[in-house]
C-alpha cells in the first residue's frame, strides 16, 4: 500500500511539478527587480553627503549595488575595497534574501588588517537592535531587507522605495565611520 502523501503526488504530480519550477521564475525576477535599483541608486548619490559614488557587480552568484568614497579603492582594483551595500542571491534568492550593509572584499591581501580597524570604527555608530555584527564574513554589519508589505508584490514600487531609504539611512549611518577607518588603515602602510 502507498503512502497517502505518495498517492496525492501521483495523483497531482503534473501541477505539482509545474508549481515547483516556478522557483526558478521567481528567483529570476528577483534579480531583475534588485538590478533594476542600480540607476536609482546612481542618482541617490547626488543626494548623499560624502562624495558618494554608486558601482554594480551583477555577474556573481551574489550579485550586489554599492555606495563607496573614491578614497576606498586601491591600486589593486577598480573596485572598492569597502562599501555600503546590497546583495542577493541570484541563484537561490528570492524578494525577502536581501542584505545591505558594510562590506568588505575578503579577497585582496590587506582584508585581515583592515577588518578590525573598520570593525571598531563602525561599532561605534551601530544601531544594536538593527544590524547583525557578522565579523567573521565580508559583511561587518548587515540588516536583512525584508520587505514590510505582506503583500508586496502588489507594490513593487514602494519595495524599491524602502530598499532605497535603506541604503540611504545606511550610507548616513556608516559612511564617516568606513571613511575614518579607511584613513586609520592607509596611514598605517
Amino acid at each position: 500500500m502507498l503512502d497517502a502523501k505518495v498517492v496525492f503526488y501521483l495523483k497531482h504530480q503534473r501541477q505539482i511539478d509545474e508549481w515547483s519550477n516556478l522557483r526558478t521564475r521567481v528567483t529570476a525576477s528577483a534579480h531583475e527587480f534588485f538590478c533594476s535599483l542600480a540607476s536609482d541608486v546612481e542618482s541617490l548619490t547626488r543626494e548623499l553627503s560624502g562624495d558618494a559614488r554608486s558601482v554594480t557587480y551583477f555577474e556573481d552568484t551574489y550579485p550586489s549595488i554599492s555606495l563607496y568614497r573614491q578614497n576606498w579603492c586601491d591600486e589593486t582594483s577598480e573596485y572598492p575595497f569597502t562599501s555600503v551595500t546590497l546583495y542577493w542571491n541570484r541563484k537561490s534568492g528570492s524578494f525577502t534574501d536581501a542584505y545591505c550593509g558594510v562590506w568588505i572584499d575578503y579577497e585582496r591581501k590587506a582584508y585581515e588588517k583592515f577588518k578590525p580597524i573598520l570593525f571598531e570604527a563602525i561599532k561605534k555608530v551601530i544601531s544594536k537592535g538593527k544590524f547583525v555584527d557578522s565579523y567573521s564574513s565580508e559583511l561587518a554589519v548587515y540588516r536583512v531587507e525584508k520587505p514590510k508589505m505582506e503583500n508586496y508584490w502588489e507594490d513593487l514600487d514602494g519595495f524599491k522605495a524602502q530598499l532605497l531609504s535603506s541604503f540611504r539611512e545606511q550610507w548616513d549611518l556608516f559612511w564617516k565611520a568606513i571613511d575614518d577607518a579607511v584613513q586609520q588603515f592607509q596611514n598605517a602602510k
